[in-house]
């Protein structure tokens, strides 16, 4: 995936996050709150000096100048980028809200810039998009963003789409850039930050420089006309921590998926679902050294508690399908969810929720069966199963070192007195003192049995995929 395909998809949740819907106050209108988030660039070039002096430091005191002469009434915090993963290491989610708006003023601004210390990437598309999540607690308030860079963009992020996506959303009414020390092709890729986040840009050379393009950016903040609240504005979807999301729209699998082994007739993108086509993969049972199209998530695993589900329509085909989701790295590493189709003997099938931890090749599994079908005839026992069910949600939860597996099947459209249990069906925690995998990651096989013919392909449509900070 590349961070430009992720600004798009981010932002799309976040504009959606703040279309609001409007019920009249009773009373006067009210003046919004002015607040006024300072993004200061904190990557490496920042140790570069201008007549002798580190930028870091020169920006630092004209940002602690800044705020002594903002007005009291305006409410300040402060993201930095860059600060704490060293460069070499191609940290593109390295941001942080150092101090939430309200908690910067002239007493502690010295102590909010004094752990900012440059070393890493400039994640600036991927920094206004998480600036969504961050002021979420502020929507109904008039927000400013002013951002502080000397470099361009290093993650293959867009910051001009993703500026305009954030003001485009109201979460930003104003984007002000301020370049520092850029040449020109450098300035030209970053004035459009401003440019569509309805903002002003403002250059500064030097230290005298960026002092004046901070006191134009104190009066472009302080003549800004006051917004006024006629209305209370109610997000329809709160801050539900929502990290990634796809529905599979278009005609074309997204650029955010990577896939190994790939066989590119054996899926397609259509209708709004993925459809997959699979084979056997023989006695594979706890690895995946034989599965094609393993669909890996080219984005980061967030920091923390997170829960990862996917909702999937299945038939019966083989009575070996096996449908995994979750954490992969290799063949030999991974934490995955599972539901599996097991052919007991000749006469039943067994549909299992399933739970594989993978560690240098070595499984660790639990196992709870979640419904059954039976008959001596194959193809009634598969119409028996889509007469009961076909889909389901497969879940797996992060919780501090645990990983929680759950399989939660959905009732068939008429199923009556054949519906199977649709609760969740959540199995033993495994533990993981390091992240099992490096990606978030789906996958389809079917194995081997005696019980049921062996020949055939599997066939399953992803729904969505839905990754959640908790």
């Amino acid at each position: 995936m590349t961070i430009q395909s992720q600004t798009i998809s981010r932002l799309t949740l976040l504009a959606a996050t703040a279309i609001t819907a409007l019920s009249l106050q009773a009373g006067a209108a009210q003046a919004l709150q002015k607040n006024v988030l300072f993004v200061i660039d904190s990557s490496n070039s920042m140790w570069g000096q201008v007549d002798g002096t580190p930028k870091i430091d020169i920006a630092k005191q004209a940002l602690v100048d800044l705020v002594k002469k903002m007005p009291q009434e305006t409410k300040m915090g402060l993201v930095a980028y860059g600060h704490r993963f060293n460069h070499k290491l191609n940290d593109c989610d390295d941001m942080e809200l150092v101090s939430s708006v309200g908690s910067v003023n002239n007493e502690t601004i010295q102590d909010s810039l004094a752990v900012i210390k440059p070393n890493g990437q400039t994640p600036i598309a991927n920094t206004l998009m998480e600036i969504g999540n961050w002021l979420q607690p502020n929507l109904e308030e008039d927000n400013t963003v002013v951002l502080v860079s000397d470099g361009l963009e290093s993650c293959d992020g867009d910051p001009c789409a993703a500026a305009a996506s954030l003001n485009k959303a109201g979460i930003a009414t104003s984007i002000h850039v301020v370049g520092f020390d850029l040449n020109n092709d450098q300035r030209s890729g970053i004035q459009c930050i401003a440019d569509n986040g309805n903002g002003q840009y403002f250059d500064a050379k030097d230290n005298d420089g960026l002092v004046k393009a901070f006191e134009k950016v104190r009066e472009v903040v302080e003549t800004k006309p006051i917004k006024v609240a006629q209305a209370k504005i109610e997000p329809m979807m709160a801050s539900d921590g929502v990290y990634f999301e796809d529905n599979f729209d278009g005609d074309a699998l997204g650029t955010h998926w990577t896939i190994d082994k790939e066989n590119a007739e054996s899926y397609i993108v259509e209708d709004g679902k993925l459809t997959v086509l699979f084979g056997d993969t023989g006695n594979d049972t706890s690895s995946y050294k034989t599965t094609q199209n393993i669909f890996r998530l080219d984005k980061k695993i967030p920091k923390g508690d997170w829960t990862m589900t996917m909702r999937v329509l299945f038939t019966a085909q083989t009575h070996k399908e096996w449908l995994r989701m979750g954490l992969t790295k290799d063949q030999d590493n991974s934490m995955l969810t599972s539901l599996q189709m097991h052919p007991y003997n000749y006469a039943l099938t067994l549909l299992n929720a399933r739970a594989d931890k993978l560690a240098k090749g070595a499984n660790t599994h639990f196992v709870s069966k979640i419904a059954q079908f039976d008959d001596n005839n194959v193809t009634a026992r598969t119409d028996k199963m889509a007469a009961s069910t076909g889909s389901a949600l497969l879940r797996l939860t992060k919780q501090g070192r645990n990983y929680i597996s759950a399989v939660k099947l959905e009732e068939a459209e008429g199923a009556g007195d054949k519906a199977p249990n649709t609760n969740w069906v959540e199995l033993q925690k495994l533990t993981s003192l390091k992240l099992p995998g490096d990606a978030f990651s789906f996958l389809f096989g079917h194995g081997t049995s005696g019980y049921v013919p062996k020949n055939g392909e599997g066939l399953v449509e992803v729904d969505w995929v839905k990754i959640e900070k908790n």
